[in-house]
This record gives C-alpha cells, sequence and structure tokens, in this order.
C-alpha cells in the first residue's frame, strides 16, 4: 500500500525537537509511489545521503556511515511491513553513540506506529463517509461506542426510495447493463442522501433506507430528509432525461420514534432502524405514485411553513386499523427565494406568498 501525505500522520516538529535536544540533526522523509519526498529541510541532502536511502530501503534496516568528522544516519519507518518514510539524522562531531541510535529507532517507530493510526482514520473516515454525511462520519468514528450492537429509541426521520418497474426493466436487458444503471444511479442518490446530513441503513435491490437524526441527533431531521428526497428525485429525473427508458422514482419519508443501532453479530452486523416509523416510511413509498414523494403527517409537522405540499387521500396501509394520512411533497423553499422542486411540480416563492398563510387554507 503507498504511502501519503494524509497517512503518514507523524509530527515533524516533534522528530525535530528530540534531535535538538540529542544535538543532532534530525529531517523526515516520506515515500510514496516509490519516490522519496522530504517533510523537513534539516538535513541537506548529499550523495551519502541518498546512498544510505537507498541501502535502507532494499533492506528494511539501518543504514549508518560514520567517518572522524561526523556521521549520518536513515532508519526507515516500517509499517504492516512495508517502508513508508525515513528518519534521517547526521552529526557533525564525531560518530553516533548507542544511546543515541537508540533514540533514533524509537523515534522511527513512533512515526510509523502514529503514520499507519493516521491512515487507518484517514481510511475509515473515507469508507464511512460513502454512506453517512462526513460530519457524522467524523463523530462516529470519536465515539467507537455508537457502533456498538445494541440500540437506544430515538426520534428520527426514515427514508424509503425505490424504482417503480425497475424488475421488470431488468428483465428485458443484459445483466451487466442492470449493474452499470445500479451503479450510476447510487452515484447520483448516495450522495443525496449524504449531502443532506442522512445516514444510508440499506440497499435492498435497487431500493435504498436512509436514516436522518441518527446516529447523530439533529433537530431538523425531518427538513433534511425532505431536502434529500427532492435531491433524489432530481438526480433521477435528470437520469431518465437522457435515458427515457429509466424508472421513476417513489419515495417515502415518516418522522418518530424509532430503536436505533448496530443489529447482528460481532463480526457481522448493520447499523438501521425498527419501528413503526420505519415501516411506515417504506409503506409511504410503495403508496407513492411514481415520480413523486409521500411525507407522513408527523415529517409535514415540521416540514410544512419551508415546503410546498398537497394534501393526499387517506390511505389504507397494512399493519394500520385507521386510514392514514401523508402529503405530498412537491418542492422546498431555498434561500433564492425560489421554490426547489422535484421538475414535476415547482411552484415560484412569489406565487405562494400571494396564497393564504397554511393555515388558513383547507386541508
Amino acid at each position: 500500500m503507498a504511502s501519503s501525505p494524509e497517512a503518514a500522520a507523524f509530527d515533524a516538529s516533534v522528530v525535530r525537537s528530540i534531535g535538538a535536544l540529542a544535538e543532532i540533526a534530525v529531517g523526515c522523509a516520506l515515500l510514496i509511489d516509490g519516490v522519496v519526498h522530504f517533510v523537513s529541510d534539516e538535513v541537506p541532502l548529499t550523495d551519502v545521503t541518498w546512498t544510505l536511502l537507498s541501502s535502507a530501503l532494499r533492506s528494511g534496516a539501518t543504514a549508518r556511515q560514520d567517518t572522524g568528522a561526523g556521521a549520518e544516519m536513515v532508519v526507515p519507518l516500517v509499517a504492516d511491513e512495508e517502508t513508508v518514510g525515513f528518519v534521517v539524522a547526521r552529526r557533525h562531531d564525531g560518530a553516533f553513540s548507542s544511546a543515541e541510535a537508540a533514540l533514533l529507532r524509537l523515534m522511527a517507530d513512533a512515526a510509523a506506529e502514529a503514520g499507519v493510526r493516521g491512515r487507518a482514520e484517514h481510511e475509515l473516515t473515507d469508507l464511512f463517509s460513502d454512506y453517512l454525511s462526513r460530519d457524522v462520519a467524523v463523530q462516529l468514528l470519536e465515539d467507537p461506542e455508537g457502533g456498538a450492537l445494541g440500540g437506544r429509541t430515538m426520534d428520527v426521520s426514515v427514508l424509503f426510495a425505490d424504482l417503480q418497474g425497475f424488475t421488470s426493466l431488468s428483465e428485458q436487458i443484459p445483466p451487466a447493463d442492470v449493474v452499470d444503471l445500479l451503479n450510476r444511479y447510487f452515484a447520483l442518490v448516495v450522495p443525496a442522501i449524504t449531502e443532506n446530513g442522512g445516514a444510508v441503513s440499506a440497499f435492498i435491490g435497487d431500493a435504498i433506507m436512509a436514516l436522518f437524526g441518527a446516529p447523530i441527533p439533529h433537530p431538523e431531521h425531518p427538513l433534511l430528509a425532505a431536502r434529500a428526497a427532492i435531491a433524489l428525485q432530481d438526480a433521477v429525473n435528470g437520469m431518465i432525461a437522457a435515458e427515457p427508458q429509466m424508472p421513476k422514482l417513489r419515495v417515502g419519508v415518516a418522522t418518530g420514534p424509532a430503536t436505533v443501532g448496530s443489529i447482528g453479530s460481532p463480526r457481522r452486523r448493520v447499523f438501521t432502524a425498527i419501528g413503526d416509523t420505519v415501516n411506515l416510511a417504506s409503506r409511504l413509498e410503495s403508496s407513492a405514485a411514481p415520480g413523486t414523494v409521500s411525507i407522513s403527517a408527523e415529517t409535514y409537522a415540521v416540514v410544512r411553513t419551508f415546503t410546498h405540499t398537497e394534501r393526499l387521500d387517506p390511505i389504507r396501509l397494512k399493519g394500520k386499523a385507521e386510514p392514514v394520512l401523508s402529503y405530498r411533497l412537491d418542492g422546498i423553499r431555498d434561500n433564492s427565494d425560489r421554490l426547489v422542486g422535484t421538475g414535476t411540480v415547482a411552484t415560484p416563492l412569489s406565487v405562494l406568498r400571494q396564497l393564504p398563510p397554511k393555515r388558513d387554507r383547507p386541508v
């Protein structure tokens, strides 16, 4: 694995300070894709330096040269049996003592360990950020207990999205084309979720489940979910404009309490939510008209002053004794004094202002 400036997260100032205490000039170098990059200039480079670097790289062991006038030493930084950099030291008044050599070795070991830790944290953050917003990923990494098995009850907004008729389409085109279509689809919709503060919980074929307000609570999670829902529709509508055979998207959003946490075994776990709110979001999605977003009454109660919505006829859903009230979400007002719409229904904010206040409008 090639090292990188971010991966080599050791503190060069500490290296210099230790060298100063021992009256030794100490520098640092990183090995990136087979090329040596110096990150400090305390040790001017000479032919001897390059000879020692080559020797240390080949052997993975310390290389040194002592002369009557001084001495030079190159200690490799070895992480996971791979050389990722070097500590370069020079003394102008005699040879290195055994204590100084041991100090430089300890310095190199600490630097290598810090480099591995920095690289791992960088890679984990990037990996988590594929499924979570970057802020959530960083907070979760800072609090590993948040990923432990178990759950807690918290208020969240749950989003389900599904391509209407995708199964039929997949039967008509080659499997390789199905995979390509799904990859391009997910490449668009996952950022629409994470960039609006959501966490992708599951992929179910072409369907996707996402959570807002979890694992890190957020007071405006219903609005974040609504924004993500509109962004999803816009992304898929863009695909449909270029590829008319692309199915339309149905989206459902519900807000309320759910048990949120990691479920599974110590070796294989998934971060998800369980509860009536999750079931409601799934059923709202399946009942939504293609190309639209259906939101629950609880979601609507929070986002109504920021959105353009239409009340839908009460629907009977499996598991519900009474018909469920829901709303079609058509757009989100943004800061540029217009309404961000789904591409099928978009009302300018100037028009909305001419309508009676929502509390005075029939529902």
